[in-house]
């Protein structure tokens, strides 16, 4: 829909899936790398446990962010405070990446806020269901 000259109307719905999608993806990938890290580079006899450390730190952030947007479907808010609790957790274990992975987090942590923004929308207009 075209609202004025060279301006459109934002699909708000791809917005939501998108940004879910690539959220998604984005904690898959830092789970399969930290267990990479954990498990190649921890068993190199230099420094195994730091990595070891350093590899279950991004799993845990990994987990802790997948289980944010599993979350968003029941409890908007709540979900989207878990990601965000995950993409910072993310951003802290990779600390000599800041430059790179705060802008990251801070985006992870906008779409998730405009995610929970727009299911709780939805919700307040669902027509209220005849069976309690």
């Amino acid at each position: 829909m075209t609202l004025g000259k060279g301006v459109t109307e934002v699909n708000r719905e791809t917005i939501r899936t998108s940004s879910l999608v690539v959220t998604g993806l984005l904690a898959a990938f830092y789970i399969l790398n930290s267990l990479a890290v954990a498990l190649v580079w921890g068993a190199e006899d230099e420094d195994r446990w730091g990595y070891v450390a350093l590899g279950s730190a991004g799993v845990a952030a990994g987990a802790v962010m997948l289980a944010g947007i599993f979350l968003e479907g029941r409890a908007p808010w709540l979900g989207a405070g878990v990601l965000a609790a995950g993409a910072i957790l993310m951003a802290a274990a990779a600390f000599w990446l800041w430059p790179v992975m705060v802008p990251i987090t801070l985006v992870v942590i906008a779409f998730a806020a405009f995610r929970a923004r727009e299911l709780k929308r939805e919700r307040g207009r669902a027509p209220v269901s005849p069976v309690a």
